[in-house]
């Protein structure tokens, strides 16, 4: 199964799909974050803090909807 398809009860980050996951939500969150903060260099860093701690979380992440929900 396609690992962004997966609407499962109990979905996981693992070194599998978290590339895949990366490239598909990064643009979008970007982009939210750059409406809010009007800035470039800030926007960046805090989508990749919220990546960076999804991965160090990634035991302890349960997502019972889907990713792009979470």
């Amino acid at each position: 199964m396609d690992p962004l398809a997966q609407e499962a009860t109990h979905f996981q980050f693992t070194e599998a799909n978290y590339t895949a996951i990366f490239n598909v939500h990064w643009r979008k969150l970007y982009a939210i974050a750059y409406r809010r903060l009007q800035d470039v260099d800030l926007a960046k860093d805090i989508v990749q803090e919220v990546f960076v701690y999804c991965w160090q979380q990634r035991a302890a992440i349960r997502i019972h909807t889907s990713v792009e929900a979470y």
